[in-house]
């Protein structure tokens, strides 16, 4: 029995992701919690108020812009938790460490980024078949999946304003005492890749001034972090003030300068139209 949580912000995302759900979770017993959610409070509240009122004693807090693609879900999801009393949370994407370094939830290093959320229907096919079940540090919050037990230890946080890195915050409290796992089992079509602005630069900033128990990083591993990040920031809508103070975060090295350069004057390049 599963209790499915949403903070949702767009009549039509939820209602198709509704009625997917009743297509291809399976033979179990479930609910829904809807919260609506158009931006009047943090996503960990949200969470929280919605994992509240839940009946039952697992918890899934998905997004609403993804749609399930394998029927019998739920009860896979059931049988993960089941196999392992020390699980802390679920996910379908996450990395394997997090370095104290302004990054989402993975840290653009490919070995340490485990992703089972296939960007068709055809590579959900070849995810599916893996059956793999990966321990990960770090996970995305478009599908976190726990116990009740769980998420009593362990709550969302409400100190962390907005719709980033509450994932982040429970996913690396979890990790300390718990293991957190991805799964291929579930595969699912993330509609929306992420929204990365001037909002996201701050939180970024902010979370990282937290304690958690990050991971050392050697010279050569902030190189590839920083020329990862400076290139998929690069042409996101984030001003030339946030640019320069990620960069002084994130840091630089001569082998990462070319695309700090690029990061930093984007706004500027755009504009003259070069590349």
């Amino acid at each position: 029995m599963i209790t499915i949580i949403i903070s949702s912000v767009k009549d039509g995302l939820f209602f198709s992701l509704e009625e997917n759900i009743k297509k291809t979770i399976g033979n179990i017993t479930y609910e829904i919690i809807r919260i609506n959610n158009p931006g009047i409070m943090s996503i960990g509240v949200a969470y929280n108020k919605g994992a509240k009122k839940a009946k039952f004693n697992h918890l899934l807090f998905i997004h609403e812009d993804i749609k399930f693609l394998q029927n019998n879900w739920g009860l896979e999801l059931l049988q993960i938790h089941n196999s392992n009393e020390n699980i802390g949370i679920i996910g379908l994407a996450g990395g394997t460490k997090k370095f104290l370094l302004p990054t989402g939830f993975e840290s653009g290093i490919y070995q340490l980024k485990h992703n089972f959320i296939p960007r068709n229907e055809k590579q959900a096919t070849n995810f599916f078949s893996k059956n793999e079940l990966r321990q990960v540090k770090t996970l995305d919050g478009v599908f976190l999946s726990l116990t009740r037990k769980r998420w009593e230890e362990l709550k969302f946080s409400e100190e962390i304003e907005g719709f980033h890195f509450y994932d982040l915050d429970i996913s690396l409290r979890a990790s300390e005492n718990f293991e957190n796992f991805v799964t291929s089992r579930i595969p699912i079509i993330h509609y929306s890749l992420g929204k990365f602005d001037n909002m996201w630069i701050r939180s970024s900033i902010n979370f990282h001034k937290r304690k958690y128990h990050f991971d050392i990083c050697n010279s050569q591993e902030k190189s590839v972090v920083r020329n990862f990040w400076y290139k998929r920031l690069l042409r996101e809508e984030i001003s030339f003030v946030n640019r320069v103070y990620y960069s002084f975060n994130l840091g630089i090295d001569r082998a990462s300068i070319k695309n700090f350069l690029k990061f930093l004057f984007w706004n500027f390049i755009s504009l003259t139209g070069r590349d």
